[in-house]
């Protein structure tokens, strides 16, 4: 196995030698105005309790929302991920696991409020029939499609 210091991008070394991709869900400009939040707000209220020796209600309970919020956006970066091979797309959000064979990838559309975002629709044929999405925002979005391209020639882009 190669050692990272040769290829410093993990989803091209995979794809080179793996046959396997892997692809992390994008922070974006939300997550880091969570961080900045959270941030800004632990320092106003540690200055607060410095000066008064005391916060207010109002002051836990926002530190704990945004620091909550915070945590939830760089979570989502770590365990929200969709990982590409040979079988198909296997989507992980969290605890929920998604498999999904190449055959059965239909279509792949733009998200209309977020240009970031797009949807892989899916069917499964009888007797198991079944239809439905996946929603994708990884950060390396031309990646993703070139990859999604690949693997699945047979759908249709609307991106």
């Amino acid at each position: 196995m190669m050692s990272n210091s040769i290829w410093p991008w993990r989803s091209v070394r995979d794809a080179l030698y793996f046959g396997h991709m892997r692809f992390h869900c994008k922070f974006g400009w939300v997550g880091w105005l969570m961080l900045a939040l959270a941030g800004m707000n632990l320092i106003e209220s540690l200055f607060t309790l410095h000066r008064f020796g005391r916060l207010e209600t109002a002051d836990l309970i926002s530190i704990t929302c945004l620091g909550l919020c915070a945590l939830l956006a760089i979570l989502s970066k770590i365990f929200v991920y969709w990982d590409l091979d040979a079988t198909g797309l296997h989507a992980n959000r969290f605890w929920v696991h998604k498999d999904v064979a190449w055959p059965e990838v239909a279509l792949i559309s733009q998200y209309s409020n977020n240009p970031d975002c797009f949807a892989i629709h899916y069917s499964w044929s009888p007797p198991m029939s079944n239809q439905g999405k996946i929603w994708a925002n990884p950060a390396d979005r031309a990646g993703f499609l070139a990859a999604l391209r690949r693997f699945a020639p047979q759908a249709e882009f609307w991106v």
